[in-house]
């Protein structure tokens, strides 16, 4: 099997995708285990994104007082809640 090939450095600037995620509960409205999303745009990449070394070295992001948080209670199994991520 053949390398992969090199991507150059430029393409890294666009190679970012969104991808579409729906969230919904399952079998009740979600009271009790109701839904946070952090705002992706209020993450400092630089400060806020730390290396976690598990079974695959990843990335982790910290807590930032900056972020904005959105709170979603009660969906019922008629909503959703669409996120890009």
């Amino acid at each position: 099997m053949s390398p992969l090939p090199r991507v150059p450095s430029t393409w890294k600037r666009i190679a970012a995708a969104a991808l579409p995620d729906l969230w919904r509960p399952i079998h009740h409205a979600a009271h009790d285990w109701p839904l946070a999303l952090c705002d992706c745009n209020s993450i400092d990449r630089s400060r806020d994104l730390v290396m976690q070394t598990l079974k695959y070295p990843d990335h982790a992001v910290m807590w930032n007082e900056s972020h904005r948080w959105k709170y979603v209670c009660g969906i019922t199994l008629e909503e959703g809640v669409l996120v890009s991520c």
